[in-house]
């Protein structure tokens, strides 16, 4: 009697476990964001959030700041990313509205990218290992263009996707906000980067 009892007490106990990982997996709907940067995040928040990260790096100031009527772009040095070095690294920001020096918070945070420039084969090791990480980290990719050399991975909500990309001498892996509506990206959106910056 007490084998049965014990059977049936680890039964309930698997049937429990499994049941709540289940659960934890269909209600797992995270964005993909960039080095803890929500989407939708007013230029002068991001920019902080970005800087404190990157000292941490000893990256203490951008390389160049560009203001091209609604977009601004944010450049930084060599970064450590996934056990690779970054040539650079570039946040864009968006906006529906005319961007001056004055009203720089009209733009909200759209897109983070790291450039991999590389000679010869160390472009085909980075993006190979950056693509076993991303897989590691995000599963199987959405979209693959061989041709192009081009692989995607779209949040289930199709709100955010990461692209990796090979062309002849660079390696360039771009997190971003694709949904039409970048006046109300979801802010509330928290996963950290992982493998220091995927």
């Amino acid at each position: 009697m007490k084998r049965i009892i014990s059977l049936i007490l680890i039964a309930i106990y698997c049937f429990i476990i499994i049941g709540c990982s289940n659960k934890s997996i269909d209600s797992d709907n995270k964005e993909y964001i960039f080095r803890n940067i929500p989407y939708g995040t007013h230029y002068s928040k991001a920019k902080e959030i970005l800087v404190k990260e990157l000292e941490e790096e000893g990256i203490t100031k951008e390389k160049y700041e560009n203001i091209s009527r609604n977009s601004i772009s944010i450049g930084f040095g060599e970064v450590e990313v996934a056990g690779h070095k970054a040539s650079d690294l570039v946040c864009i920001f968006n906006s529906d509205k005319n961007i001056t020096d004055n009203n720089l918070d009209v733009a909200v945070f759209w897109s983070g990218i790291y450039y991999f420039e590389r000679n010869g084969e160390e472009v085909n090791l980075i993006y190979n290992d950056l693509l076993d990480k991303l897989i590691k980290l995000y599963g199987e990719p959405t979209i693959k263009r061989d041709e192009k050399k081009e692989i995607w991975w779209s949040s289930e909500t199709e709100k955010t996707a990461i692209l990796l990309k090979k062309a002849e001498s660079i390696v360039q892996l771009r997190y971003f906000y694709y949904s039409d509506d970048i006046d109300n990206i979801d802010k509330n959106n928290n996963i950290g980067n992982n493998y220091n910056g995927l």
